[in-house]
């Protein structure tokens, strides 16, 4: 499913700015973001981090990465069920 999942969103990466992955402990596994002034992918460096440490602004309540950890569903799906 990891797979089907990143065969999606490269299918519409175009229409993306930043990639963050989790583990189910919010730490960051993998991040990207696209810098619009060269046309490349960039790595943030957030990688072994929470993602709360990453935005401290964000609670486990306000987080869409805890959303899908305590749902199961990607929030790419949001409304599709």
């Amino acid at each position: 499913m990891f797979v089907k999942n990143i065969e999606f969103m490269a299918s519409i990466y175009d229409k993306l700015d930043a990639l963050l992955i989790t583990n189910r402990a919010g730490i960051v596994e993998y991040s990207a973001r696209f810098d619009f002034q060269d046309n490349s992918i960039k790595n943030e460096g957030y990688t072994g981090k929470n993602v709360l440490e990453v935005y401290p602004s964000l609670s486990e309540e306000t987080s869409s990465h805890f959303r899908v950890m305590k749902t199961g569903c990607p929030s790419w799906m949001k409304g599709r069920h």
